[in-house]
């Protein structure tokens, strides 16, 4: 990638990494025929993708590193004892009648949390459900992971990801010509999380202090799964 910016197609399996080298992951090789469209920004840590595979969903996926706020080391994703109950609690953990309302105004139908493992991280993921207009509708998953750089400095990993579904032919903008394939919802979203999986089985972090977080047992051998949802 261009030293400061660049964008563009990029073919499958292209290893993509962050202008200042602490980001890398592999981009999908799915749907050969449909390039990603890739960003990578000299501002911050961060790769941006984005495809549209016509008459059946578009992508979008922004992956990028903070630094983390010290205060919130102890109450989060670097606390062993919270990460040791992460799933149970992000299943039990209720809505606050802010976010029942904020879900009512944006018109959500579902939402979930779950945790989730990326790049040896144990991570904590929701996920949003709604419906745009006439068969078309989104999932947008947000997942956020923390860990120690190299410099001792707390990190969060933040991956923003939406799939955005179309079914019944209808079509997204640039499909010039129409599918005679009708996509049921459950192939689309399996489709878009095989694509996460390879996205984030194939992520590394180089500025990873990995014998801290081993010692400290915030580092997994566990690999990201598909979820039904």
């Amino acid at each position: 990638m261009d030293p400061r910016f660049n964008s563009g197609p990029v073919p499958h399996n292209t290893k993509m990494m962050s202008v200042n080298n602490t980001l890398s992951l592999n981009i999908p090789n799915s749907y050969p025929k449909t390039l990603w469209n890739a960003w990578s920004d000299f501002r911050k840590n961060r790769i941006t993708l984005d495809r549209t595979i016509p008459n059946m969903m578009r992508e979008d996926i922004d992956i990028r590193i903070r630094p983390l706020s010290q205060e919130r080391i102890s109450k989060g994703l670097l606390n062993k004892k919270y990460i040791d109950v992460l799933n149970e609690h992000l299943h039990n953990l209720p809505l606050t009648p802010w976010e029942i309302k904020n879900n009512k105004e944006r018109r959500i139908t579902y939402f979930q949390r779950y945790a989730d493992y990326i790049a040896g991280l144990k991570c904590g993921t929701k996920v949003e459900s709604r419906n745009i207009t006439a068969n078309i509708g989104s999932r947008d998953y947000q997942t956020t992971c923390d860990y120690y750089d190299k410099k001792g400095n707390p990190q969060r990993l933040h991956s923003h990801y939406i799939l955005t579904f179309t079914f019944n032919q209808t079509l997204f903008e640039g499909s010039h010509s129409p599918s005679l394939v009708q996509h049921h919802l459950e192939e689309i979203q399996l489709q878009f999380k095989q694509d996460m999986k390879e996205i984030f089985d194939s992520m590394i972090l180089y500025d990873m202090d990995t014998e801290r977080m081993k010692k400290e047992g915030l580092l997994f051998d566990e690999k990201y799964q598909i979820q039904h949802w």
